[in-house]
């Protein structure tokens, strides 16, 4: 086949001479944002202002002729217009620092101790084992 990729080796994707060029997905900025649609207003306002039940809103989209969505879809949507328009804190940022160098440090200790339990003679520390998994 014209288009077939051939066997993508360890320093990156080779190609056959007939297929066509790679494209690399672009990666959206957190900086970029998308100014809201009259749907997604419309939406955070029957949810946050008015407090409105699902169905109530369903009812509203519908009533309006803004689509006839089904209540997964509206609260989904509404669920990623929050998480696109969330504010991060300077504290709520350090914690999240924290809260992750505390989950790797964990991380490799759990890597030695099931290194243990998959046979390893010796106890082998968790920082031991990170520094030897980036050589590797």
């Amino acid at each position: 086949h014209p288009y077939k990729r051939s066997f993508q080796s360890e320093s990156g994707p080779s190609v056959t001479p007939h297929s066509p060029p790679l494209t690399k997905r672009r990666k959206s900025s957190p900086k970029q944002s998308t100014p809201l649609t009259d749907d997604d207003t419309l939406l955070l306002k029957l949810k946050d202002e008015e407090n409105l039940p699902w169905k109530i809103i369903q009812k509203r989209f519908l009533d309006m002729s803004r689509g006839e969505f089904k209540v997964p879809t509206l609260q989904m949507r509404y669920k990623r217009l929050k998480e696109k328009m969330r504010v991060w804190e300077a504290d709520d940022v350090g914690y999240l620092k924290e809260a992750k160098d505390a989950v790797t440090k964990e991380y490799w200790e759990m890597v030695s101790r099931k290194m243990l339990e998959l046979g390893c003679k010796k106890k082998i520390p968790g920082v031991a084992c990170e520094r030897k998994w980036r050589e590797l």
